[in-house]
Protein backbone atom coordinates (compact mmCIF):
# COMPACT_ATOMS: atom_id res chain seq x y z
CA UNK A 1 0.00 0.00 0.00
CA UNK A 2 2.85 2.36 0.36
CA UNK A 3 3.63 2.77 -3.48
CA UNK A 4 0.08 2.55 -4.23
CA UNK A 5 -0.47 5.71 -2.25
CA UNK A 6 1.60 7.47 -3.77
CA UNK A 7 -0.39 6.63 -7.84
CA UNK A 8 -2.46 9.52 -7.80
CA UNK A 9 0.10 12.27 -6.80
CA UNK A 10 2.07 10.60 -9.90
CA UNK A 11 -0.53 10.73 -12.15
CA UNK A 12 -0.79 14.81 -11.02
CA UNK A 13 2.55 15.44 -11.38
CA UNK A 14 1.83 13.91 -15.35
CA UNK A 15 -0.76 16.55 -15.54
CA UNK A 16 1.70 19.28 -14.25
CA UNK A 17 4.40 18.07 -16.92
CA UNK A 18 1.55 18.00 -19.88
CA UNK A 19 0.88 21.81 -19.30
CA UNK A 20 4.85 22.27 -18.97
CA UNK A 21 5.18 20.42 -22.28
CA UNK A 22 2.17 22.65 -23.88
CA UNK A 23 3.63 26.04 -22.46
CA UNK A 24 6.68 25.11 -24.57
CA UNK A 25 5.05 24.21 -27.50
CA UNK A 26 2.62 27.15 -27.32
CA UNK A 27 5.83 29.67 -27.02
CA UNK A 28 7.30 27.83 -29.86
CA UNK A 29 4.55 28.39 -31.80
CA UNK A 30 2.71 25.31 -32.52
CA UNK A 31 -0.67 25.92 -30.79
CA UNK A 32 -2.12 22.50 -32.70
CA UNK A 33 0.61 20.78 -30.26
CA UNK A 34 0.10 22.51 -27.04
CA UNK A 35 -3.70 21.85 -27.18
CA UNK A 36 -2.77 18.08 -27.87
CA UNK A 37 -0.74 18.63 -24.04
CA UNK A 38 -3.82 20.50 -22.80
CA UNK A 39 -5.54 17.28 -23.97
CA UNK A 40 -3.40 15.03 -21.85
CA UNK A 41 -3.43 17.01 -18.55
CA UNK A 42 -6.91 16.40 -18.79
CA UNK A 43 -7.37 13.07 -19.27
CA UNK A 44 -5.01 12.88 -16.19
CA UNK A 45 -6.75 15.09 -14.42
CA UNK A 46 -10.05 12.62 -14.71
CA UNK A 47 -7.66 9.62 -13.67
CA UNK A 48 -5.85 11.31 -10.77
CA UNK A 49 -9.24 11.87 -9.08
CA UNK A 50 -10.73 8.08 -10.01
CA UNK A 51 -7.55 6.83 -8.85
CA UNK A 52 -7.66 8.69 -5.41
CA UNK A 53 -11.24 7.38 -4.89
CA UNK A 54 -10.72 4.01 -6.74
CA UNK A 55 -8.01 3.39 -3.96
CA UNK A 56 -8.90 5.58 -1.31
CA UNK A 57 -5.67 7.46 -1.48
CA UNK A 58 -6.60 10.78 -0.04
CA UNK A 59 -4.39 13.09 1.32
CA UNK A 60 -4.15 16.91 2.20
CA UNK A 61 -0.46 17.10 -0.57
CA UNK A 62 -3.10 15.68 -3.45
CA UNK A 63 -5.50 18.60 -2.81
CA UNK A 64 -2.93 21.00 -3.18
CA UNK A 65 -0.72 19.54 -6.05
CA UNK A 66 -3.58 18.92 -8.06
CA UNK A 67 -4.83 22.89 -8.25
CA UNK A 68 -0.87 23.60 -8.81
CA UNK A 69 -1.07 21.22 -11.68
CA UNK A 70 -4.46 22.65 -12.81
CA UNK A 71 -3.08 26.26 -12.50
CA UNK A 72 -0.45 25.73 -14.74
CA UNK A 73 -2.21 23.26 -17.20
CA UNK A 74 -5.48 24.78 -17.64
CA UNK A 75 -4.69 28.45 -16.24
CA UNK A 76 -0.97 29.41 -17.65
CA UNK A 77 -1.33 27.05 -20.69
CA UNK A 78 -4.65 28.25 -22.56
CA UNK A 79 -3.53 31.47 -21.40
CA UNK A 80 -0.36 32.16 -23.26
CA UNK A 81 -1.73 29.72 -26.07
CA UNK A 82 -4.24 32.38 -26.82
CA UNK A 83 -1.43 35.70 -25.66
CA UNK A 84 1.14 34.03 -28.29
CA UNK A 85 -1.39 33.34 -31.18
CA UNK A 86 -2.83 37.32 -30.51
CA UNK A 87 0.61 38.24 -30.79
CA UNK A 88 0.62 37.33 -34.65
CA UNK A 89 -2.69 38.12 -36.17
CA UNK A 90 -4.03 40.97 -33.71
CA UNK A 91 -4.62 44.10 -35.72
CA UNK A 92 -6.05 46.29 -33.27
CA UNK A 93 -4.44 48.05 -30.19
CA UNK A 94 -1.26 45.85 -28.84
CA UNK A 95 -2.38 46.57 -25.34
CA UNK A 96 -5.24 44.60 -25.97
CA UNK A 97 -3.35 41.42 -26.78
CA UNK A 98 -2.58 41.29 -23.54
CA UNK A 99 -5.83 40.13 -22.48
CA UNK A 100 -5.56 36.96 -22.24
CA UNK A 101 -3.17 37.02 -19.37
CA UNK A 102 -5.96 37.75 -17.40
CA UNK A 103 -7.09 34.59 -17.38
CA UNK A 104 -4.21 33.29 -15.04
CA UNK A 105 -5.17 35.60 -11.71
CA UNK A 106 -9.00 34.02 -12.95
CA UNK A 107 -7.71 30.66 -12.85
CA UNK A 108 -5.94 30.63 -9.51
CA UNK A 109 -8.96 32.21 -7.67
CA UNK A 110 -11.68 30.09 -8.26
CA UNK A 111 -8.90 27.12 -7.62
CA UNK A 112 -7.98 29.00 -4.59
CA UNK A 113 -11.73 29.02 -3.81
CA UNK A 114 -12.72 25.83 -4.58
CA UNK A 115 -10.34 24.53 -2.27
CA UNK A 116 -11.93 25.85 1.03
CA UNK A 117 -15.64 25.88 -0.20
CA UNK A 118 -16.95 22.71 0.73
CA UNK A 119 -20.11 22.81 -0.63
CA UNK A 120 -18.17 22.09 -4.20
CA UNK A 121 -17.58 18.44 -2.96
CA UNK A 122 -21.27 17.41 -4.87
CA UNK A 123 -21.28 19.82 -7.28
CA UNK A 124 -19.48 23.11 -8.77
CA UNK A 125 -19.94 26.22 -8.33
CA UNK A 126 -18.81 28.72 -11.13
CA UNK A 127 -17.51 27.84 -14.43
CA UNK A 128 -14.70 24.80 -13.94
CA UNK A 129 -11.14 26.08 -14.84
CA UNK A 130 -10.63 22.99 -16.84
CA UNK A 131 -13.62 24.12 -18.61
CA UNK A 132 -12.89 27.32 -19.58
CA UNK A 133 -9.52 26.04 -20.87
CA UNK A 134 -10.77 23.84 -22.85
CA UNK A 135 -12.58 26.68 -24.71
CA UNK A 136 -9.77 28.77 -24.51
CA UNK A 137 -7.31 26.49 -25.62
CA UNK A 138 -9.51 25.16 -28.80
CA UNK A 139 -10.13 28.38 -29.83
CA UNK A 140 -6.33 29.33 -29.62
CA UNK A 141 -5.95 25.85 -31.92
CA UNK A 142 -8.40 26.95 -34.29
CA UNK A 143 -6.57 30.23 -34.97
CA UNK A 144 -3.39 28.25 -35.78
CA UNK A 145 -5.18 25.48 -37.76
CA UNK A 146 -7.47 27.88 -39.86
CA UNK A 147 -5.20 30.33 -39.89
CA UNK A 148 -7.03 32.17 -42.80
CA UNK A 149 -10.19 31.15 -42.08
CA UNK A 150 -13.48 33.38 -40.95
CA UNK A 151 -12.52 32.78 -37.48
CA UNK A 152 -9.29 33.78 -37.44
CA UNK A 153 -9.99 37.07 -39.76
CA UNK A 154 -12.90 37.14 -36.84
CA UNK A 155 -10.23 37.08 -33.39
CA UNK A 156 -7.69 39.39 -35.64
CA UNK A 157 -10.12 42.23 -36.75
CA UNK A 158 -12.38 42.80 -34.07
CA UNK A 159 -11.72 44.70 -31.26
CA UNK A 160 -14.55 43.26 -29.25
CA UNK A 161 -14.08 39.54 -29.75
CA UNK A 162 -11.12 38.29 -28.05
CA UNK A 163 -11.99 40.78 -25.33
CA UNK A 164 -15.48 39.40 -25.21
CA UNK A 165 -14.09 35.47 -25.50
CA UNK A 166 -11.67 36.00 -22.51
CA UNK A 167 -13.94 38.04 -20.43
CA UNK A 168 -16.72 35.24 -20.37
CA UNK A 169 -14.99 32.33 -19.06
CA UNK A 170 -13.30 34.46 -16.55
CA UNK A 171 -16.51 35.69 -15.08
CA UNK A 172 -18.15 32.38 -15.03
CA UNK A 173 -15.16 31.23 -13.52
CA UNK A 174 -15.31 33.66 -10.70
CA UNK A 175 -19.31 33.77 -9.86
CA UNK A 176 -21.08 31.72 -8.08
CA UNK A 177 -24.02 30.15 -10.64
CA UNK A 178 -24.37 26.53 -10.13
CA UNK A 179 -22.60 24.30 -13.09
CA UNK A 180 -23.67 20.29 -13.93
CA UNK A 181 -20.71 18.04 -13.63
CA UNK A 182 -20.18 14.40 -13.44
CA UNK A 183 -20.29 15.07 -9.67
CA UNK A 184 -24.31 16.46 -9.76
CA UNK A 185 -25.29 12.66 -11.22
CA UNK A 186 -23.95 10.97 -7.50
CA UNK A 187 -26.55 9.66 -5.46
CA UNK A 188 -24.82 11.61 -2.76
CA UNK A 189 -25.18 14.60 -4.16
CA UNK A 190 -29.18 13.72 -4.65
CA UNK A 191 -29.53 12.43 -1.22
CA UNK A 192 -28.29 16.01 0.13
CA UNK A 193 -30.92 17.39 -1.86
CA UNK A 194 -33.82 15.24 -1.02
CA UNK A 195 -32.70 16.23 2.82
CA UNK A 196 -33.36 19.19 2.91
CA UNK A 197 -36.84 19.19 1.36
CA UNK A 198 -38.27 16.28 3.20
CA UNK A 199 -41.38 14.96 2.07
CA UNK A 200 -42.35 11.09 1.21
CA UNK A 201 -39.81 8.85 0.16
CA UNK A 202 -42.02 8.45 -3.05
CA UNK A 203 -41.82 12.02 -3.82
CA UNK A 204 -38.21 12.22 -2.69
CA UNK A 205 -37.15 9.39 -5.71
CA UNK A 206 -39.90 11.23 -7.97
CA UNK A 207 -37.99 14.69 -7.76
CA UNK A 208 -34.54 13.18 -7.48
CA UNK A 209 -35.56 11.32 -11.28
CA UNK A 210 -36.52 14.39 -12.61
CA UNK A 211 -33.80 16.36 -11.45
CA UNK A 212 -31.46 14.03 -12.64
CA UNK A 213 -33.43 14.31 -16.10
CA UNK A 214 -32.70 17.86 -16.38
CA UNK A 215 -28.98 17.62 -15.31
CA UNK A 216 -28.60 14.99 -17.86
CA UNK A 217 -30.19 17.07 -20.90
CA UNK A 218 -28.15 20.01 -20.07
CA UNK A 219 -24.91 17.38 -19.75
CA UNK A 220 -25.74 16.14 -22.67
CA UNK A 221 -26.56 18.78 -25.22
CA UNK A 222 -22.69 19.85 -25.38
CA UNK A 223 -21.89 16.57 -25.90
CA UNK A 224 -24.37 16.17 -29.15
CA UNK A 225 -23.19 19.49 -30.54
CA UNK A 226 -19.15 18.47 -30.31
CA UNK A 227 -20.22 15.41 -31.93
CA UNK A 228 -22.03 17.46 -34.74
CA UNK A 229 -19.37 19.59 -35.43
CA UNK A 230 -16.70 16.77 -35.50
CA UNK A 231 -18.44 15.34 -38.58
CA UNK A 232 -18.89 18.40 -39.97
CA UNK A 233 -15.34 19.03 -40.22
CA UNK A 234 -13.97 15.34 -40.56
CA UNK A 235 -12.86 16.73 -44.55
CA UNK A 236 -10.29 18.52 -42.63
CA UNK A 237 -8.30 15.52 -41.27
CA UNK A 238 -9.22 14.01 -37.75
CA UNK A 239 -7.19 16.66 -35.85
CA UNK A 240 -9.29 19.83 -36.59
CA UNK A 241 -12.53 18.61 -36.43
CA UNK A 242 -11.52 16.99 -33.10
CA UNK A 243 -10.49 20.43 -32.10
CA UNK A 244 -13.38 21.98 -33.78
CA UNK A 245 -15.68 19.59 -32.18
CA UNK A 246 -14.11 20.09 -28.41
CA UNK A 247 -14.19 24.27 -29.16
CA UNK A 248 -18.26 23.46 -29.69
CA UNK A 249 -18.66 21.21 -27.07
CA UNK A 250 -17.55 23.76 -24.21
CA UNK A 251 -18.94 26.87 -26.04
CA UNK A 252 -22.50 24.81 -25.49
CA UNK A 253 -21.29 23.59 -22.16
CA UNK A 254 -20.86 27.12 -21.33
CA UNK A 255 -24.32 28.80 -22.86
CA UNK A 256 -26.58 25.67 -21.91
CA UNK A 257 -25.22 25.54 -18.32
CA UNK A 258 -25.17 29.83 -17.66
CA UNK A 259 -28.73 29.69 -18.85
CA UNK A 260 -29.56 26.74 -16.38
CA UNK A 261 -27.37 28.07 -13.44
CA UNK A 262 -28.94 31.68 -13.37
CA UNK A 263 -32.62 29.95 -13.17
CA UNK A 264 -31.35 27.68 -10.56
CA UNK A 265 -30.47 30.88 -8.67
CA UNK A 266 -32.95 32.68 -8.84
CA UNK A 267 -34.97 29.98 -7.65
CA UNK A 268 -32.36 29.54 -4.92
CA UNK A 269 -32.99 33.35 -4.27
CA UNK A 270 -36.77 33.21 -4.08
CA UNK A 271 -36.96 30.11 -1.93
CA UNK A 272 -37.89 27.66 -4.38
CA UNK A 273 -34.81 25.94 -5.41
CA UNK A 274 -36.03 23.31 -8.31
CA UNK A 275 -35.23 19.60 -7.02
Amino acid sequence: MGLVKHIPNTITLLNLVSGVFGIISAARGDMGCAFAFMLAAAVFDVLDGASARGLKAYSAIGKELDSLADLVSFGVLPSLMLFFKMQEIFTGPAFLAYIPLFIVPCAALRLAKFNIDESQAHGFKGLPVPAAAMFIGSAAALLDIFVSGWFARLFANSFLVMPFAVYIPCRLMLSRLPMVSLKSFSKDTDMQGLDRQGGSSGEASGKAAGTRAVLFTVFLIPVIAGIVVLCAFLHEGFFPALVSGICAMFTMYIIVNTVHGTIRWMHLMSGNAPR
